[in-house]
């Protein structure tokens, strides 16, 4: 893991960021870029040149500099870019339910059919007569993405057969159908009853 600091844009950050990391000073754009690797605030401290050497004065140099409100802004708006691109977008939701209402066995399995010829004695024509199916998981890198995602269990049985469970296409149709709006409550217009005097009198 590189403790060297980003002094290029390398796609790290958008423009408005990258002008903000320009801003900071080498200490706090190494502490920074740690951060960004996955490392805590001390770790960051100690691998970006921080210079304090107990584990307190460790502490409190990487609470200031965490806290510090370039820093922090910067921070702060990774985070939202980040959190913004793990959220699942509407669209994306609909495609993926779309996918799984449509998916079948037939995307996780290879299905085979026993086939055999047999012949009439009394007719002498030749039948071809079905026997049992036999089914086998296909690999992993042969299936969809949606027949990969259609799969809600997998196991295997004591005989070390698989023992396979998807996910309901009727579940995804309806939450489907939910995020469309189609299951929206309908306003029913409720009319008065009206009375006989008013039939009569042609108000009704």
């Amino acid at each position: 893991m590189s403790n060297e600091t980003v002094e290029t844009n390398d796609g790290s950050f958008d423009e408005a960021q990258f002008e903000m990391f320009l801003k900071l000073t080498t200490l706090q754009k190494g502490f920074v870029t740690m951060k960004m690797q996955g490392m805590n605030d001390i770790d960051s401290y100690i691998c970006a040149g921080g210079s304090a050497v107990t584990e307190g004065d460790q502490r409190k140099s990487a609470n200031q500099l965490s806290t510090n409100i370039n820093v922090r802004q910067l921070w702060t708006s990774l985070e939202k870019t980040r959190w913004e691109a793990e959220i699942m977008t509407r669209e994306q939701m609909g495609a993926e339910l779309t996918q799984l209402s449509q998916t079948t066995l037939g995307d996780v399995l290879d299905i085979e059919t026993e086939e055999r010829e047999m012949m009439d004695m009394e007719t002498g024509e030749v039948e071809t007569v079905f026997g049992q199916s036999k089914w086998s998981l296909k690999p992993f890198d042969e299936m969809s993405k949606a027949g990969l995602a259609a799969i809600s269990e997998l196991s295997v049985g004591k005989d070390g057969g698989y023992k396979i469970k998807m996910h309901s296409q009727l579940a995804a149709r309806k939450q489907l159908a939910e995020l469309m709006g189609h299951n929206k409550p309908q306003q029913l217009e409720i009319l008065q009853p009206k009375s006989l005097d008013d039939f009569y009198n042609g108000d009704a």
